[in-house]
Parts: C-alpha cells; sequence; structure tokens
C-alpha cells in the first residue's frame, strides 16, 4: 500500500490497506490494525471522502496504544489535513504539533518530512485561493514558499525522492501569489505533467488554468489562451471544490 501510496498517490493504495487490516484484524495484531486504519484515514481524507475519514480516525485512535507513535502520528495527520481544509488552522496547529512528537519520539525523519508538506500544501492552498480573490498575503505566502523549500530539503537529505513533483508544485503555485511570473511558469513547465503521472490528475486543470495566468501576466497570450482551453475540459475532474 505505501509502495503503490508513494509512486503515484495509486487509489488502489486504498485496497492494499484495507487488505493489511482485514489480515491484522485474522492475526489479533492490534498494532498493525492501528496503523492499517490510519493510512486508510489518510486516504480518505486525501479524496474528500470526509464521513469515511472520520470513521477510520476513530477506529485508529481507539486501537492505537499510547507508545504505538507511528499509528499516531500517522492517524493525526490525517485529521490535521481535514481541519485545514476545513479551515480551522489554529486547531489543525495543535495537531500537527502532536504529529512532530510523535514522529520525533520514533525517529521518523519521513513523517517529519510529510508533515512539513501537508502543511505547507494547505497553506499554499488556502493563499491560491485568497489570491484569487485578490486578497493575497504576500507576507505569509514568503513564509510558506520557505517551509515548502525546507520540504524539499530535508526530502533530498534523507534520500526520499517520491513524489518529488508535489513541492515545486507547490512552489509554482506560491510564486504565482508573489507574482514571481516567470519563475512560476518555469516550474510549472518542469514538474506538471510529472505531477501528473504522481496522482495530481485530479488537480491537473486547476494548475493549467494557473500557469495560464501567469502566461497571461507576461504578455504570452496565445499560450494562456491554450492553456485555459485545456484546463477547461477538466474541470468536472477536480476533487476539490475550491479548485472547482
Amino acid at each position: 500500500g505505501q509502495i503503490e501510496h508513494f509512486a503515484s498517490l495509486a487509489p488502489d493504495a486504498l485496497r492494499s490497506f484495507e487488505q493489511a487490516r482485514e489480515l491484522a484484524e485474522r492475526a489479533g495484531d492490534l498494532r498493525l490494525q492501528a496503523l492499517a486504519w490510519a493510512w486508510i484515514a489518510s486516504l480518505h481524507g486525501n479524496a474528500a471522502r470526509y464521513e469515511a475519514l472520520v470513521d477510520a480516525l476513530n477506529r485508529a485512535l481507539q486501537l492505537a496504544a499510547p507508545d504505538d507513535h507511528g499509528s499516531h502520528a500517522r492517524a493525526l495527520l490525517a485529521l490535521a489535513d481535514a481541519e485545514m481544509a476545513a479551515g480551522w488552522n489554529e486547531r489543525a496547529a495543535l495537531h500537527y504539533q502532536q504529529v512532530h512528537r510523535h514522529a520525533t519520539t520514533e525517529g521518523d525523519l519521513a513523517m517529519i518530512a510529510m508533515l512539513t508538506y501537508n502543511r505547507a500544501a494547505h497553506q499554499a492552498h488556502a493563499l491560491a485561493l485568497a489570491d484569487a480573490f485578490g486578497q493575497a498575503d504576500t507576507g505569509a505566502a514568503w513564509r510558506v514558499l520557505i517551509e515548502a523549500e525546507s520540504s524539499q530539503r530535508l526530502d533530498q537529505g534523507i534520500g526520499n525522492n517520491a513524489l518529488s513533483a508535489l513541492t515545486p508544485l507547490i512552489r509554482a503555485r506560491l510564486c504565482t501569489v508573489l507574482q514571481r511570473w516567470d519563475e512560476a511558469i518555469e516550474l510549472f513547465d518542469a514538474f506538471m505533467d510529472q505531477g501528473q503521472r504522481e496522482g495530481l490528475s485530479h488537480g491537473y486543470a486547476h494548475l493549467q488554468v494557473t500557469r495560464a495566468w501567469c502566461l497571461w501576466q507576461v504578455g504570452r497570450v496565445v499560450a494562456a489562451a491554450d492553456g485555459l482551453a485545456q484546463a477547461q475540459h477538466g474541470v468536472d475532474a477536480q476533487r476539490d471544490a475550491d479548485d472547482r
């Protein structure tokens, strides 16, 4: 399940985690059950299936022993991400801190890197949405850009090359908010297709229209119109209501 997820955010990973959960139940392995439920919660959150997320989270946290830091970290990360999506940023910040504490206790640098990425991704999303309504917070965008770059350096430092297009695409969105048009276009051009292969196909139209906006700003009108036309075909596939 983890291989499928980190290769391309594959929806089939859910089936693998469900199989792991069923086998753990047959074996009476509570620790593995908790971890599987935590992963299932995370995947439901990624797919915006929030009722299923709540059910899986409850099961994970009920089964996880106090010293099961891996399950707690994974489950609380899913919870914090959902709270960010709901706009409950202060509550999310508290749970991100708990994730960090569990991951640090476990010595899990990969989880810390994932925490840093997820938090930056949600913040970038909120900033880009505000920017679409002319309410850009450039100071916050600079801070999140630094956090995204830190996440990328941490991944590189621990040899984590999975889903390597995701952070550069966050940077591209933040560069758009900061009106660094050429830099944003360069990042979109370098990583959009790779991002689609790595599981961002559901958000591809949003990336295309953001790139088109940048192209318009630098006077590349024909390319902007072409990108916008391509983006319109994928609007209904957008998983997130804000993106649509």
